[in-house]
């Protein structure tokens, strides 16, 4: 696995499918994000086998670039087992780091000795949060986008004396209804009971336990009086301002979208890496 370099701003973009690694890849850019089968937030158009995740991460490296998995579900006891073995089989394809929402899981490949992130999924939005990932082993935390920049200031000086790494989303979505990668309207309204075969029943819909997200947020809400609101997030929009995000210190920059068309994911690189070579002519 590839060591992150040091001082160096490392920009990490979302990778939907194999069929669209070489046009990523061929982009600026110092790391992927990828989904494995059956175990991503993202829908099945947007998630890689474990044949083709070993040979996105041999021909990332040939990149010099690095692979990082998401795996951001919860499993649920039935299905744990499952998850780590999944996991393990993708470990052997050389990924760099996993990122995951489930403090088990992070805690158990941490102390493997694997590369863990603690995803936007755990919704760390202060020092206290930084902290306790840092002492159950994460390397890095993916900070929520709901924060402001004073507030990214500060826990950026804690996690440096701290000696763990801190991601932000400079692109994608901030849900204005709850913390983003914990959706509780999708498990609320897209709920539906099937049976597991072992004495379970299974919550099918749920975001926790499937990982989609079905965006009821979109759909047309009215008030009693009848007058229509929007709960939809914004997509696709700056999230912070790239300069100020590393004059604070952080290094790690995070396009969030998988299954964004790619001349879209192509733009707003190419506007992140001028906005850096901006910033850099003038220091």
């Amino acid at each position: 696995m590839f060591e992150t370099r040091k001082n160096e701003i490392e920009l990490i973009v979302p990778c939907a499918s194999y069929r669209e690694l070489p046009r990523v890849l061929a982009l600026p850019v110092h790391a992927i994000y990828v989904g494995i089968s059956g175990w991503s937030r993202a829908n099945r158009g947007c998630e890689f086998s474990i044949e083709e995740l070993t040979l996105a991460v041999q021909e990332a490296h040939r990149h010099d670039k690095r692979v990082y998995l998401s795996f951001n579900l919860m499993p649920s006891p039935f299905e744990t087992a499952m998850a780590i073995k999944t996991l393990y089989r993708c470990l052997e394809t050389g990924i760099d780091a996993v990122i995951a929402s489930d403090i088990s899981i992070i805690s158990k490949l941490a102390t493997e000795g694997y590369e863990v992130h603690a995803s936007l999924g755990t919704a760390s939005i202060n020092v206290e949060d930084v902290l306790f990932f840092s002492d159950i082993g994460a390397k890095r935390v993916v900070l929520s986008p709901n924060l402001h920049l004073h507030e990214l200031e500060e826990i950026q000086q804690s996690a440096t004396e701290a000696g763990i790494e801190l991601e932000v989303m400079v692109w994608g979505i901030k849900c204005i209804a709850t913390y983003l990668g914990i959706c509780r309207l999708s498990s609320f309204f897209d709920m539906f009971i099937s049976n597991a075969g072992i004495r379970a029943l299974i919550w099918e819909g749920s975001a926790k336990r499937s990982g989609v997200c079905f965006r009821p947020c979109a759909q047309e809400w009215f008030t009693n009086g009848d007058s229509f609101f929007s709960l939809a997030p914004r997509t696709n929009f700056e999230l912070y301002s790239v300069p100020e995000v590393v004059k604070i210190g952080i290094k790690n920059l995070k396009i969030g979208g998988r299954g964004m068309p790619y001349p879209v994911l192509k733009g707003i690189v190419e506007r992140i890496t001028e906005s850096l070579e901006i910033q850099h002519e003038n220091i």
